[in-house]
């Protein structure tokens, strides 16, 4: 169900990702162990590279707020909203982003000199690949609960979710 917390997290992750869109750009890379800072070439290498799927994660989200803020009576609209919905269904495209988390971790990991700094980033890394596994089974089973049309009451309707 949605709430104003679920809206408010919402907006604050697509504030976030359209700004690392922005920031990507700013921001040099490696070719061949070799820095490279030009602001065209880092253009050239994030439009071929991670823009595609960025745009696709954010834009759908970002039409999908500005529709659903200012609601439309012809049935063509109603259609494209449909149509964002249904594609906002689909948000495990968002797990694209975790490639690019894995990319900073592998050079947070490269800048730490302490054995010991390592080990507990790992055990971190590995208790949140834990807490994120646990959470989409929890909301593998509260969609099988949710999608009951039987005359059993489920835990989600014992519980009002």
């Amino acid at each position: 169900p949605r709430s104003t917390f679920l809206d408010v997290m919402d907006k604050l992750s697509l504030a976030y990702w359209t700004a690392n869109m922005v920031a990507s750009v700013t921001v040099g890379y490696t070719e061949k162990g070799k820095t490279i800072m030009d602001p065209r070439k880092i253009l050239v290498n994030y439009l071929k590279t991670w823009f595609i799927p960025d745009l696709a994660v954010v834009a759908p989200e970002w039409m999908a707020l500005l529709l659903n803020a200012d609601p439309v009576d012809n049935a063509q609209d109603t259609d494209v909203l449909k149509l964002i919905r249904i594609w906002r269904t689909f948000r495990v495209v968002k797990l694209v982003r975790l490639l690019k988390l894995r990319a900073v971790m592998s050079t947070i990991n490269d800048l730490v000199d302490s054995e010991h700094t390592s080990i507990v980033a790992h055990v971190v890394q590995l208790l949140l690949f834990l807490l994120t596994a646990n959470h989409m089974i929890a909301c593998a089973w509260f969609s099988v609960a949710s999608v009951q049309n039987s005359d059993v009451r489920t835990w989600v309707d014992h519980h009002g979710y």
